[in-house]
């Protein structure tokens, strides 16, 4: 059975890395729909 600790350097690079591109990714989506949202309001209430 396998302990969840990772020894291996390229291992915890990779998880590491993985983790922050997906963070990124999370915030760059949530920034988009927010000015999508914005936008969409000034448009309309113009």
């Amino acid at each position: 059975m396998e302990i969840g600790i990772v020894t291996n350097p390229a291992e915890i690079l990779r998880g590491g890395v993985c983790s922050l591109v997906l963070e990124y990714t999370h915030r760059i989506v949530l920034m988009l729909t927010f000015f999508l949202c914005f936008f969409h309001v000034m448009f309309f209430f113009r």
